[in-house]
């Protein structure tokens, strides 16, 4: 086997609002990990004509077929000019945050903001005067992960993405919970694992990470904290933790922050350019028709609109 392509029927408002469209497996959030799974990057290469040309021929009722968000130079796309220009339609107007794990943890520090490094260090310094301050981290590989991951998931779903809030933890979500178990229990190689981060302090876990590494990729996926803890921000040491860690690892060479959020981006990550594509899976005679419309969603006209809201809000 030299490649898998996992497939789901999800959700997304690309033509209206709940479509049903096929997509390539990926964590919601945009990142370098929404790709294919391939030993090589020619079998990488020769996986796209291949997986659009099986949708087209058992739609299942579906019209559309998402593919990526990826960057613009993974092999996934060099066979991107084979298909068909009138079913499918590429977006650019993604990007992902992502961190050169090749500088020093000193040289990172040095981009940070004066005053955000500077409240970072005060944090950190109040944090240490409780009893018991102490980070951990376990893979895969180790016989703890499964506790480590259960403490995550309780301290993920305590505060406002749990039940009483926004419901975005795993937790509240039992399908993505077997999910990432599912990982922990697969990908268990030296370089090919998943890695729980904690940070500890007065006996409890107040801050936990859920991320994957993947060769020189160390991709940060999920992270909870305990709000009773919110004036030490244990959400940004455990992230300041786990970019010194990724530093300091010879093997790494990139952290994916797989989030556009204002907290991710404090951090002041490189930025780059991600791109979709949307292939139409319709009865030939529609293909062209959803073309134009996916034109129209993702455009230069809707970028000039979305750019406008944007500089208006700002004022």
């Amino acid at each position: 086997m030299r490649g898998i392509c996992v497939l789901e029927a999800g959700r997304h408002d690309v033509l209206k609002k709940d479509q049903r469209v096929w997509g390539v497996l990926h964590h919601q959030n945009i990142s370098c990990q929404a790709n294919t799974l391939c030993a090589d990057d020619e079998a990488h290469s020769a996986i796209l004509p291949l997986v659009v040309a099986h949708v087209q021929q058992h739609p299942e009722g579906l019209w559309l077929l998402r593919l990526g968000a990826s960057p613009e130079e993974s092999p996934l796309w060099r066979q991107l000019p084979q298909l068909s220009p009138l079913s499918c339609y590429v977006d650019k107007s993604a990007v992902v945050s992502i961190f050169d794990c090749s500088r020093s943890f000193e040289e990172f520090q040095s981009r940070l903001p004066a005053k955000f490094l500077k409240d970072l260090r005060r944090r950190k310094r109040r944090l240490s005067e409780r009893e018991g301050v102490s980070f951990t981290t376990i893979t895969s590989l180790e016989a703890g992960f499964t506790d480590a991951y259960r403490t995550f998931l309780e301290v993920e779903a305590s505060g406002w993405k749990g039940e009483r809030g926004e419901r975005s933890a795993l937790l509240c979500a039992p399908r993505k919970v077997a999910y990432f178990e599912t990982l922990g229990a697969s990908i268990r190689s030296p370089s090919d694992h998943c890695v729980i981060t904690l940070l500890h302090a007065e006996g409890r876990c107040i801050a936990a990470s859920f991320s994957i590494r993947t060769g020189t990729l160390f991709s940060f996926i999920k992270i909870g904290y305990d709000e009773n803890y919110d004036k030490f921000s244990p959400g940004s040491l455990l992230t300041e933790r786990m970019i010194e860690d990724c530093c300091q690892d010879p093997d790494v060479e990139w952290l994916d922050m797989a989030s556009e959020a204002q907290w991710a981006l404090r951090w002041q990550p490189n930025r780059v350019q991600l791109q979709r594509c949307w292939v139409s899976i319709a009865p030939q005679p529609l293909r062209p028709i959803i073309k134009g419309l996916l034109h129209l969603r993702f455009g230069p006209v809707r970028q000039l609109v979305h750019r406008l809201r944007t500089e208006k809000k700002e004022r």
